[in-house]
This record gives C-alpha cells, sequence and structure tokens, in this order.
C-alpha cells in the first residue's frame, strides 16, 4: 500500500517538472546579412527575418514578442511623410510587479523621439501609445525595456499607424 501511495506522488511531481519545462519555451527574432545590396556598412546590410522594414501609409502590426529586459528592432523607413503613431500592449502572468518603456529612437544618432512608461501588476494588460511626426524615408528603431519582480519576460504586441 505504501508503494502504490509513493508511486502516485513520484507521477504527481514528475508531471508537474514536465508541465513546467514545457511551459517556458522563448521566441527570439533572429537577423541575417544579405548580400544583395553591395555596401562597406555591414549594419546597413542586416535584414530581419521577422517584423516589415519598410512602413508605408495606413496600419499594420511590427511584430509581437516575449521579452525579458530589452530589445531593440531592426531600422525601420518610413514610406511615407505623416504621423507616426506607434501602439501596443505588454502583459505579465506572473510577476507580482512590472515596469516596461517603450521608446522610437532616431536609427542614425540614437535620440529618444518620443517615450512611453508604464507598470502592472499580476496578470493584467498596460497599453502604450506614442506619436512622432516623420518624413519619407526617416530611419527608426524601437527600443523595449521591460523589468518585473520576480524576473520573468512579457508578452510585448507593437502596432503603428502612419497617415
Amino acid at each position: 500500500m505504501k508503494l502504490k501511495a509513493f508511486m502516485r506522488k513520484l507521477t504527481s511531481i514528475l508531471l508537474a517538472v514536465l508541465s513546467a519545462m514545457c511551459l517556458t519555451g522563448m521566441c527570439y527574432a533572429e537577423e541575417t546579412a544579405t548580400a544583395t545590396v553591395p555596401t562597406a556598412d555591414v549594419t546597413a546590410d542586416t535584414v530581419a527575418r521577422a517584423g516589415t522594414e519598410t512602413l508605408y501609409a495606413g496600419s499594420g502590426s511590427i511584430g509581437s514578442f516575449y521579452l525579458q529586459n530589452n530589445n531593440l528592432t531592426p531600422v525601420k523607413t518610413m514610406g511615407a511623410s505623416g504621423t507616426f503613431s506607434l501602439f501596443g500592449t505588454a502583459s505579465c502572468s506572473s510577476s507580482t510587479y512590472w515596469q516596461i518603456c517603450v521608446q522610437i529612437k532616431d536609427a542614425y544618432t540614437g535620440s529618444v523621439l518620443a517615450t512611453d512608461y508604464t507598470t502592472g501588476s499580476s496578470y493584467n494588460f498596460q497599453y502604450y501609445s506614442m506619436e512622432i511626426s516623420v518624413t519619407k524615408g526617416q530611419k527608426i528603431q524601437i527600443y523595449t525595456y521591460y523589468t518585473s519582480t520576480p524576473s520573468t519576460e512579457a508578452e510585448i504586441h507593437l502596432s503603428y499607424v502612419l497617415e
């Protein structure tokens, strides 16, 4: 009888460990170099496998990803002049406290063009939104910084409107 109870406990523990291992997967965007554009600057020749590189007039998704610490997107080129609005959500399901900072940066100088900062607690979504005036051909990058207690990852969604 004791052996049967021991086997049940052992099975329960093994199932819990295996379930926890399956829930911790993360996806990361990978960048690759392309040989189609001849240039001496290797960084200008980098093309991301995920996300739109030229953002045209209208609306669209820049991408969704899981983040722990920070992320800087590849360079995004404005396909039209006008008002560029960046918005989205950030969510974390297992931290008691978390904060996120999203910035639009000039791709050449690194200067911050717009910032939105928000905080949250367990099991909630936070929304962020900002806008800047852009010119056709202008190059930007989107910087996202995330921290939490305890340290976990957040699900980030980036979308835009260019009009």
